[in-house]
């Protein structure tokens, strides 16, 4: 008898663990019959769970499948689309003058599923699939496609979604607020207004690049305010297995050793910012144009995003200047770094890292900077040719928006070895180039006047143009830039071939949002008008510099010499074809200013020597690298021979 009720107890036992397991157990997930992707033609989708015990819902609006969710009972056919009614897009987004699309916009399908045990009710994890169904779907666009798939309580909700105002603004503005600031839900910040969202990557053939639970959070100050706003998107744990975005974004980024760069723990889908209603492109070329430099730029890439299955636009794929992206790019722990702006104010590191930057700025408004200890005390502390560039690039592009605005710079915390430290582990302060959407707009304004005043968060720079050496190389690097990296053709070339990457795109998009104008002629205006600052940009350039820094004037430089046998280089331009602006590596035009000297040095190709140069004041020369400081125009050419 006490063997049998021995028994009878373990198999109430056993029967009673399986049953709390049974409970535990999250069913199984759906299976879907059919990947996502590209379609030519309808087709019906199936649902299998290979569990008897379970119920699939499903949801085609984006929502969380729930047990109030529609009950997959039969194969849901998957069909174009395009002629089904707008939805979303018709929700404003904005507190002031919401326009909505003016067509029917193109749409796609996007289905979320779950189990539920029909005992316990316990759900599995969501499937969520888009299909993109048209005929010659494959060249319906000619840009990669994002799906992004949210909750549309998360999005447009008046209490709690991320993209719509809430509140009435006529209740809660300020009566002088300008209405791109009254108070909105798409001006929260922080986690509280992240919400889940579920991104799969298509290429132009339809392959799926990246699918992934994410979070996503509104991006941008002012822009947050426009009708299509800029989204964050967040890998993490909470909402995947993986905390990073693993798939190279960007084809061809790489690290300062090379290495490619193709994992990410942010990225960014921007609207263009505020060049939204104009170009939609001009943060985006002038980040272009100096790519090549020692400035940090953000890769870019443009994408067309479609939100819970309805056109929602073109977007730039962006890299964030967050701790990822200095990991990313220079292997710097994200404990090791300094990321400050403006005046010094806190944006990355710990508090008192602010003093690292206020010191070496009131350093150099309390010292004499031209002499030479404390120049090289300065130069010890910062990237010089950086910082250069930096200034060149915002005065250049006559930015509207700086520098009382829109300056960041970072360093390492800490430097192991300040002899041996690497580019970026050197702990000197370098800048990051963003946000230059107020750039390229009006070509006559003086922005080397402005830039110098020293009641601007720029008196480093105006304390550094004190210094004769930093003076010459300012100058000099300025021409630098404008007989390359800003020349006209280069700078015409690249914006005819962003515009014609976007051109195709851009008429849907104008008909989504109203943006870059209400008409493609708009858009080609716009365009136009940033053609127009690039042929008139350099003169201004030269005549505001000459009479700031109190010039003689220019002189024009000519160089001609054969590729076959050498290169010529003139400051930091490499004549060579590889280099950006340089037109041929047989012939050389720039500009210089008079009074400045400038450094022009022959390198022969292999199986060749340097014999002399002729020209202008030069002939018989035979030192490859020449001093030319003068005011009148030169014309050189160098002479190599066979070695030997």
């Amino acid at each position: 008898m006490k063997k049998i009720k021995t028994f009878l107890f373990s198999f109430l036992a056993l029967i009673i663990l399986l049953f709390v397991v049974f409970l535990l157990v999250q069913p199984a997930v759906p299976v879907f019959s059919a990947p996502s992707g590209f379609y030519n033609e309808s087709f019906a989708l199936s649902i299998d769970t290979k569990d008897r015990n379970v119920t699939v819902h499903y949801t085609l609006d984006g929502s969380i499948p729930t047990l109030d969710s529609p009950v997959y009972t039969s194969p849901i056919m998957i069909k174009d689309r395009s002629e089904d009614p707008n939805t979303i897009s018709m929700i404003s987004t904005i507190s002031y003058r919401y326009s909505e699309p003016k067509v029917n916009l193109f749409k796609i399908t996007t289905i979320r599923a779950r189990s539920f045990n029909n005992i316990t009710k316990a759900p599995s994890p969501i499937v969520t699939h888009s299909y993109l169904v048209h005929p010659g779907m494959a060249s319906r666009y000619s840009l990669p496609i994002i799906s992004l798939v949210v909750d549309p309580h998360d999005f447009f909700d008046q209490e709690t979604g991320i993209y719509v105002t809430g509140e009435s603004p006529d209740v809660v503005a300020g009566d002088n607020d300008h209405y791109y600031f009254w108070p909105a839900n798409y001006h929260e910040r922080g986690e509280d207004w992240e919400r889940p969202v579920y991104i799969e990557y298509f290429d132009l053939e339809g392959n799926l690049l990246l699918s992934q639970n994410a979070g996503v959070r509104i991006h941008g100050v002012a822009s947050r305010s426009y009708r299509q706003k800029s989204l964050r998107l967040y890998a993490d744990r909470e909402y995947e297995v993986v905390d990073r975005f693993n798939y190279p974004l960007f084809p061809n980024l790489n690290d300062i050793n090379g290495e490619s760069i193709d994992s990410f723990e942010t990225f960014i889908l921007r609207n263009s910012g505020t060049d939204f209603g104009s170009s939609f492109m001009r943060d985006v070329l002038i980040q272009r144009l100096v790519e090549h430099t020692s400035l940090d730029t953000q890769a870019i890439k443009p994408v067309v995003v479609f939100l819970n299955g309805e056109y929602w636009g073109i977007y730039y794929i962006y890299e964030r200047y967050d701790e990822g992206y200095f990991e990313n790019h220079y292997d710097i722990d994200p404990n090791n770094i300094i990321v400050l702006e403006e005046d010094g104010d806190f944006v990355i590191g710990v508090v008192k890292d602010q003093n690292l930057y206020t010191d070496l700025v009131g350093y150099a408004n309390t010292h004499d900077v031209s002499d030479h200890s404390v120049y090289a005390e300065i130069q010890n502390q910062i990237d010089i040719v950086n910082f250069i560039d930096y200034q060149i690039t915002e005065i250049f592009i006559a930015h509207r928006d700086w520098p009382k605005n829109n300056i960041k710079y970072w360093r390492v915390r800490t430097v192991s070895d300040e002899q041996n430290a690497s580019y970026g582990q050197d702990g000197r302060w370098r800048w990051l180039l963003f946000d230059t959407d107020h750039g390229f707009i009006d070509p006559k304004i003086n922005s080397i006047q402005y830039a110098a005043r020293e009641d601007m968060p720029n008196d480093l720079f105006s304390a550094l143009i004190g210094n004769s050496e930093f003076r010459e190389l300012f100058l000099n690097r300025f021409a630098d830039h404008l007989n390359s990296t800003f020349k006209t053709d280069r700078v015409v070339r690249e914006i005819d071939a962003i515009a014609a990457v976007l051109e195709p795109e851009m008429q849907d998009q104008i008909n989504r949002w109203h943006s870059s104008g209400n008409s493609m002629e708009d858009w080609h205006n716009n365009v136009n008008l940033l053609r127009s600052f690039a042929f008139n940009r350099p003169d201004i350039m030269f005549k505001d510099l000459v009479e700031y820094f109190e010039l003689d004037g220019t002189f024009d430089l000519s160089i001609s010499s054969d590729p076959a046998k050498g290169f010529v280089k003139v400051n930091s331009i490499e004549i060579l074809p590889s280099t950006p602006g340089v037109e041929t590596s047989g012939l050389f035009e720039g500009t210089y200013f008079q009074g400045v000297p400038i450094t022009i040095t022959a390198s022969p190709s292999e199986g060749y020597q340097f014999s002399h140069w002729e020209g202008t004041g030069f002939d018989g020369e035979t030192n490859p690298e020449i001093e030319i400081l003068t005011s009148q125009d030169i014309n050189l050419q160098p002479v190599f021979i066979p070695a030997d």
